[in-house]
C-alpha cells in the first residue's frame, strides 16, 4: 500500500507541479542537466545550484527517508522550476545501499542524529545483511549522482557518459524516441561505458515535455561521411535472411556484445526488431566503422566486405525477431567498474576486456554467463604460461576465431593502436603472475635486441 501510494503521489507531482508551464527545449534541457550526461548538448545546466549538496547527507537526511524518496522521488523542492529528481528504477537492494552510503556523509567530529525508523525500513535491513555502504559508493559514482549533486569527497566523471545526441535525428526513428523519452526502457543494460552501471533516469516527463524535447532533437542532424559506401538497402530472400543470421551467430563476433532473440550478450544495445528504432543508415556507418561516427564507442571495427556488411545490415533492418523486455542488469550482483583515474594498461583492460573476463581475470565478467563459451580466464598461470605473448596478441588483433577459440571474441586490431595491444598483453601477464613459454621469451628479447 505504501509503495502504491508513493507511485500515486510521483505521478501527481509530475502531472501537476511540472505541467504549469511550456518550457522550450533549451530551458528543459538546462533543468533536468542533460548536458551533465550527454555529449553533443552545448547548454550549460545550472543543476548544483538546485540539487542539493550531498556531502553531509548524513545528518540532514533520515535514512528511512532516503530508502523511499529513491525508489519513488516526488518533487520537495518548489523553488528549481523544471528540474527534478529522476526515477532510475532501484530495487530495495539497491536503494538500501545508496541510503547506507549516504548515511556515511557526515562532517568530521560529528555524530549522526538518532533518527527515528520505521519498522518496515528495519525489516528490510535485516532482510540484506549484506550490503554495504562501498556497494552505495559504487552505485553513486556508476549512477553518475554527481552529474546533479555535489559531493566533496569524491571527484566526478571527467567522461560524459551517455551518448552524443548532436545527430541524435539522423540516428533513431521518430516514433521511438518520443516513447523513449515518455518511459525510458534499458538500451544498454550496464551503462555506455561497459560495466558502469549507469541507467537513463526517467524525469516523468509531461506529454507537453516530451514533444518539446522530441521535435528538439529530431533537428539535430549531422552530415554523412562521403568516403563510405551508401547503404543499399534491398529486400532479402528467405534464403538470405538465414545466411545473415547464420553469419552472426555462428561467424561474426556481434552477439558476444549484442542480444538478438534468446541469444547474445548483453554489453551493446539489443538487436532485435532494430528496425523500431534506428534508421538504416547510421547502422550501416556503425557496423563500418564504428569509432568514426561515434568516437567514444567502444564497438570495435570488424573488417567484412562491402557486401556482407550490406547483408547484414539489410538482415538487421528486416528480421522481427521479438525483442524481450531487456531490464538493467542488477548493479549490486555485478559490481560496477571503472577505467577513469587508472594506469593506461589497466584502463584499457576495464574499459575492453573485464566485461567478459573480469576485474581480475577471472571469467567472471557481467556479460560471461550470457556466452556460449566460458572466456579465457587471464588470471589462471597454467594456461597461460603455455601461450606465448605473441599468441596473445593475435587473439586481441584478430579476434577468438583466428585462435579457434570462440568467435564470439571481437578483433580489436582496427580499433586498438598496435601499442595498446600490448599493455593489454603486459597486463595480463599481471593478472597471472606468469610469463609465456621459455623459448618464446627468448625469442622475443633477441628480436627486441636487434630492432633497437
Amino acid at each position: 500500500m505504501k509503495k502504491f501510494l508513493s507511485i500515486i503521489l510521483s505521478v501527481f507531482a509530475c502531472s501537476f507541479c511540472y505541467g504549469q508551464n511550456n518550457p522550450s527545449a533549451e530551458e528543459l534541457i538546462r533543468d533536468l542537466a542533460c548536458g551533465n550526461c550527454h555529449l553533443g548538448i552545448n547548454i550549460k545546466s545550472n543543476i548544483y545550484e538546485k540539487a542539493p549538496d550531498l556531502s553531509q547527507a548524513g545528518i540532514r537526511y533520515n535514512p528511512d527517508y532516503i530508502f523511499n524518496y529513491m525508489q519513488y522521488p516526488v518533487k520537495v523542492r518548489k523553488h528549481i522550476g523544471n528540474s527534478r529528481m529522476p526515477r532510475f528504477y532501484l530495487d530495495e537492494r539497491e536503494a538500501l545501499a545508496l541510503t547506507y552510503y549516504l548515511e556515511e556523509l557526515i562532517p568530521p567530529e560529528s555524530e549522526r542524529p538518532a533518527y527515528s525508523i520505521s519498522k518496515s525500513f528495519e525489516t528490510i535491513e535485516a532482510e540484506y545483511p549484506e550490503i554495504t555502504a562501498e556497494d552505495g559508493k559504487n552505485l553513486f559514482y556508476g549512477l553518475n549522482c554527481l552529474g546533479c549533486h555535489q559531493q566533496l569527497s569524491m571527484e566526478p566523471w571527467k567522461e560524459k557518459i551517455s551518448p552524443d545526441l548532436s545527430s541524435e535525428g539522423n540516428r533513431v526513428k521518430k516514433e521511438w524516441l518520443r516513447a523513449f523519452l515518455k518511459q525510458p526502457k534499458p538500451i544498454r543494460p550496464f551503462g555506455f561505458y561497459p560495466g558502469t552501471g549507469a541507467r537513463h533516469p526517467d524525469f516523468m516527463l509531461t506529454e507537453t515535455e516530451v514533444d518539446t524535447l522530441l521535435d528538439f532533437l529530431m533537428k539535430q542532424q549531422s552530415k554523412s561521411r562521403s568516403d563510405l559506401l551508401a547503404f543499399e538497402p534491398q529486400e532479402l530472400s528467405s534464403y538470405n535472411m538465414k545466411k545473415a543470421q547464420t553469419l552472426l551467430e555462428e561467424k561474426l563476433s556481434c552477439l558476444g556484445c549484442h542480444q538478438l532473440g534468446e541469444k547474445g550478450g548483453r554489453i551493446g544495445p539489443n538487436l532485435s526488431s532494430l528496425k523500431n528504432r534506428l534508421q538504416p543508415d547510421y547502422v550501416y556507418r556503425i557496423v563500418m566503422d564504428p569509432k568514426s561516427f561515434v568516437a567514444e564507442a567502444t564497438m570495435p571495427r570488424v573488417e567484412m566486405p562491402a557486401s556482407t556488411a550490406n547483408l547484414i545490415v539489410n538482415f538487421l533492418m528486416q528480421q522481427e525477431i521479438p525483442r524481450d523486455s531487456t531490464v538493467y542488469l542488477s548493479l549490486l550482483d555485478n559490481p560496477p567498474q571503472f577505467h577513469e583515474g587508472l594506469e593506461r594498461s589497466q584502463s584499457l583492460y576495464v574499459n575492453y576486456c573485464a566485461s567478459c573476463h573480469g576485474l581480475q581475470g577471472n571469467a567472471d565478467g557481467f556479460n560471461a554467463k550470457y556466452l556460449p563459451v566460458l572466456p579465457t580466464k587471464h588470471a589462471d598461470a597454467a594456461y597461460m604460461s603455455n601461450r606465448p605473448d605473441d599468441t596473445l596478441f593475435d587473439g586481441v588483433y584478430a579476434g577468438g576465431y583466428i585462435l579457434n577459440k570462440s568467435h564470439m571474441m571481437p578483433p580489436w586490431g582496427f580499433t586498438l593502436e598496435y601499442e595498446d595491444i600490448e599493455k593489454l598483453v603486459a597486463y595480463m601477464r599481471e593478472l597471472c603472475r606468469c610469463q609465456g613459454p621459455a623459448w618464446s621469451r627468448d625469442d622475443l628479447q633477441q628480436f627486441r635486441k636487434e630492432n633497437q
